[in-house]
């Protein structure tokens, strides 16, 4: 049967070369309208697997959404750089909205810290609940000397 066909097509190969570019601009004509119409801004579709696992990750983590800043370079071991990695930390904990800050110098045995010392990372959770957009507190952040 393939042989057949194939015998067909190469006897014909303009007619088929001619059907097989009507398919192609049928295909952008039709996937072009089709395409127009979707959209991805469905919201929570209420029973979908990304709505069920959505609360249960809720369930799991009932703490509210959480940033992680990376201080690169940062030598622990210096004690002028641990100090002002803990300020902010205790700065950040003073920020409305903020539920918890982990302290990478103090988190035993440093799991938020690289092997070397040399980069740490500050974890912040924000309470549960929180507007999307909080401009809230200070920016500023501790920087390695140097």
């Amino acid at each position: 049967m393939l042989h057949r066909l194939a015998r067909f097509s190469f006897r014909h190969r303009r007619l088929v070369a001619a059907v097989w570019a009507l398919v192609f601009l049928v295909g952008i004509v039709v996937g072009g309208g089709v395409l127009s119409r979707l959209s991805s801004d469905v919201g929570n579709v209420a029973g979908s697997e990304s709505a069920l696992a959505d609360a249960r990750l809720d369930a799991l983590q009932p703490g509210g959404p959480s940033i992680y800043a990376l201080a690169d370079g940062a030598d622990l071991h210096d004690p002028g750089v641990a100090a002002r990695i803990r300020a902010t930390v205790e700065r950040l904990r003073a920020v409305p909205g903020v539920a918890e800050v982990t302290d990478p110098v103090t988190t035993p045995p440093r799991e938020l810290a690289a092997g070397d010392g040399r980069a740490a990372m500050v974890v912040v959770e924000f309470a549960p609940g929180l507007p999307s957009v909080c401009w809230c507190g200070s920016s500023r952040t501790a920087t390695s000397p140097g």
